[in-house]
């Protein structure tokens, strides 16, 4: 939840920094608006973004997904992008842009 995010927002950031992830998977939008607050879960989920040193891919959140067979669908087919993000994340981020299919 929104308030969640806030109160545990300094210690996710130094999460992150200690970890240095090359790609972050955001599940569900309150996630993906951490990193992205004009973001639209339905509009960007699957998408790559470059997010500076990092790959973002947003991805509709699994408890969503169980409730809809079409979101499921989406889910699967976003989550099978993450092994090309992770083997073509040097290339990925030498590129203007960052795109898997």
């Amino acid at each position: 939840m929104p308030e969640e995010i806030e109160a545990y927002k300094p210690y996710l950031t130094r999460q992150i920094r200690a970890l240095n992830p090359k790609v972050i998977v955001t599940l569900g939008r309150f996630s993906m608006n951490y990193f992205l607050p004009e973001a639209k879960i339905s509009r960007d989920h699957g998408k790559v973004i470059k997010f500076g040193e990092r790959i973002l891919l947003p991805v509709y959140h699994p408890a969503a997904a169980l409730r809809s067979t079409s979101m499921r669908a989406e889910l699967e087919k976003d989550f099978k992008k993450i092994r090309a993000l992770l083997k073509n994340f040097d290339e990925l981020m030498k590129s203007s842009s960052a795109h898997v299919s």
